[in-house]
């Protein structure tokens, strides 16, 4: 019921405007294409010899470079409201007048539902989701925009339609409502359609300022635990684009009941006050993840223990993982807390120091240092590091930032 001014100007039935709408369905199938993509092998390389090299590349790609070329260009401080500066898991924004902040993530991976558009629109929802978790806050409701082909064509309507499912599978599990979005159909140029997108944007409500969370280290000497099960999956990984040059095999898998356990246990540690940082791991892996959780203060020294590939362990774009660094005293609590909700917990290293405090904004210098299994396989100055990843993208527009 809609009133202007106390009169009422439309009434219509509940179950009308939420679930009795009309559905459009048009021809739907499978492409052969897809089929036999899906049966090919995802890792078709070996290791390389040097993989310090490889992810110096790897963190200059358009899609994994900062993209701090774009928002400096613009006012994101919002009246000044802003409490965590562009480039962590979410934007957050304060609420005047309360203790409360709105944290906010769009998320969506083209290549993920080009290779299976349900599977894509289920981690769409969640990574976004988990982004905002990750900030301290509880995620309220999604919107979404839906960017594919023409619909006329079957293969594009199927992908159209599988990708829809997926997003309202993984809402109706989360209890995420979808508040509105739009759809941009018929992309295509000489017959050939864009990569299926849909981009999902997932608002959530921290309930105290004090809880709200960067993905930026904090502390020297923080101990870096890692959430959640790496496995070998590359298929539509950053990694194996630029390794074959195009991408084979299916996206990571996506359990959503270990997602909605993870996010839900992450809230909790979260409002207890013991997390100093936190970072969704999606694309790039483990180690963009932790190259973009330094800052000019703080670096990392890393050895893990993990029975996978170093490459693979490295740039496995796994789904439900996130990156925590807690002080050394709250370290087992935390391993205890996830123990019992079932969720894997992993110390992996810790945060160096390289200089005073921390920062929500990050920074530029440090050492950055990643062994595995006791093997070095990244040592790096983490200065110019984080200068090719920083200005990647500017300096294809020649413009340093």
């Amino acid at each position: 019921r809609l009133k202007h001014h106390g009169e009422k100007v439309a009434e219509l039935p509940l179950n009308t405007v939420c679930g009795a709408s009309p559905v459009y369905q048009r021809e739907s199938k499978m492409p052969q294409e897809v089929i036999e993509r899906q049966q090919q092998t995802a890792i078709t390389w070996g290791v390389p010899e040097n993989l310090q090299i490889v992810f110096q590349q790897l963190i200059q790609t358009p899609e994994l470079a900062s993209k701090s070329w774009v928002y400096q260009q613009y006012d994101f401080m919002v009246r000044t409201s802003t409490s965590v500066c562009p480039g962590s898991d979410a934007g957050v924004v304060r609420v005047e007048g309360t203790d409360k902040a709105l944290a906010m993530s769009i998320d969506g991976n083209s290549r993920y539902v080009f290779l299976d558009p349900k599977t894509g629109g289920k981690i769409a929802v969640a990574e976004a989701a988990r982004n905002v978790v990750c900030s301290g806050a509880h995620p309220l409701a999604i919107t979404d925009g839906l960017n594919f082909g023409n619909p006329e064509k079957p293969e594009i309507f199927w992908q159209l339609e599988q990708a829809v499912s997926g997003i309202a599978e993984t809402c109706n599990f989360l209890k995420l409502p979808v508040t509105g979005g739009n759809v941009s159909l018929y992309n295509e140029t000489e017959g050939e359609a864009i990569y299926p997108t849909p981009v999902v944007g997932v608002v959530g409500l921290i309930e105290h300022n004090d809880h709200t969370t960067t993905q930026f280290f904090q502390n020297s000497g923080d101990v870096l635990l890692l959430l959640g099960d790496t496995k070998n999956e590359l298929g539509g990984s950053s990694y194996q684009q630029m390794q074959l040059g195009k991408i084979t095999g299916m996206p990571p898998e996506l359990d959503l009941d270990k997602e909605r356990t993870l996010q839900q246990t992450l809230l909790e540690i979260i409002r207890s006050g013991i997390v100093n940082s936190a970072h969704d791991l999606s694309q790039g892996g483990l180690a963009l993840a932790l190259l973009t959780s330094c800052t000019e203060n703080f670096g990392i020294l890393v050895n893990w223990e993990i029975d996978l590939r170093p490459d693979i362990a490295l740039f496995s774009e796994s789904q439900s993982r996130i990156l925590l660094s807690i002080s050394p005293e709250n370290t087992e609590l935390v391993e205890v807390v996830m123990q019992k909700k079932g969720v894997p917990c992993a110390r992996i290293g810790k945060v160096v120091s390289s200089g005073t405090s921390g920062s929500n904004c990050g920074g530029s210098t440090g050492s950055f240092d990643i062994s595995l299994n006791g093997t070095p396989v990244i040592q790096a100055e983490l200065n110019p590091l984080r200068e090719l990843w920083k200005n990647a993208i500017g300096r294809e527009m020649e413009i340093s930032v």
